[in-house]
């Protein structure tokens, strides 16, 4: 699967709970995950806790709760794994 791709899915997950077109959602994904990456990068995220801290700061970057992007995430983490053992 693409990343492309896979934030089109998130993003389609995330219209749910959202007021936007998944088109727009998977745009701001994509920014909000080179945001995120930068903040990793910089290590100002303690391992231990870069999952939920990449949540979190997804989460306020779309303006929504955390759970909502942990919703739209399960689908897609089942997807892969699914994919991963054919």
């Amino acid at each position: 699967m693409s990343v492309r791709s896979y934030y089109q899915s998130m993003a389609f997950e995330l219209a749910k709970f959202m007021n936007l077109p998944p088109e727009t959602i998977a745009d701001k994904l994509v920014e909000g995950y080179r945001k995120v990456r930068a903040v990793r990068r910089a290590g100002e995220f303690k391992d231990s806790e870069i999952v939920p801290s990449t949540l979190e700061a997804i989460a306020k970057f779309l303006g929504v709760k955390a759970e909502n992007v942990s919703r739209a995430f399960s689908p897609q983490q089942r997807s892969i794994q699914r994919n991963s053992t054919l």
